[in-house]
């Protein structure tokens, strides 16, 4: 955590305030004395990178509201945050809770498909692209049947979902149902006519 934050000061990142030093030795040693795993502290130093103002001393206790939880929770604050940035960013990560196998593939718009069931707003590859680069910690790549496909990064995510938004996401089931089989006409469209 430390070596992390430091190398983010010395790179600009983290704004220079009075006490940086201190306040990042402060904050790392908190963040190991709670003896949570890995995963923990990887967030916990990505949303200090996000929000520099954490390390502020008039940020402690929204700083201690953030550690104060487990990954899930610290997982639900980026969400909220991202949310703040772009409403969108809430339906392309809930489209992820209820992928199954691999992951979803950008390709032929599948990801943005179930999004837009999930959401009144708009949603478009520009939005993808913007949340890959914001959450990228809590987002992983893979590849199936020769295609890149993302998926939450870990199970407790998309269990955050359930907790929070579950009966609601449950709901949109059929219409995620229904966006998928149109999504799957076009394709099958526009290849008819191609040919």
């Amino acid at each position: 955590v430390s070596r992390r934050l430091v190398a983010a000061q010395r790179q600009g990142i983290l704004h220079d305030f009075p006490d940086i030093e201190a306040r990042i030795s402060e904050v790392s040693r908190t963040i190991g004395e709670l003896g949570r795993e890995f995963l923990f502290a990887r967030l916990a130093v990505h949303e200090i990178l996000a929000q520099p103002t954490l390390l502020t001393t008039a940020a402690e206790r929204q700083l201690a509201e953030i550690l104060d939880g487990d990954h899930r929770q610290l997982f639900g604050h980026a969400v909220a945050r991202l949310r703040k940035d772009n409403p969108v960013y809430e339906a392309l990560f809930q489209a992820l809770a209820l992928a199954q196998g691999r992951g979803l593939p950008i390709l032929d718009g599948i990801w943005i498909a179930i999004a837009r069931a999930l959401t009144a707003d708009p949603v478009t590859e520009d939005h993808v692209g913007s949340l890959i680069d914001a959450a990228a910690p809590y987002l992983t790549a893979d590849v199936d049947e020769g295609q890149t496909v993302y998926r939450l990064a870990h199970a407790t995510f998309a269990e955050y979902f359930r907790a929070v938004a579950g009966s609601d996401i449950e709901q949109r089931q059929p219409a995620v149902t229904a966006a998928l089989i149109e999504r799957s006409e076009e394709r099958r469209v526009g290849k008819e006519c191609r040919s």
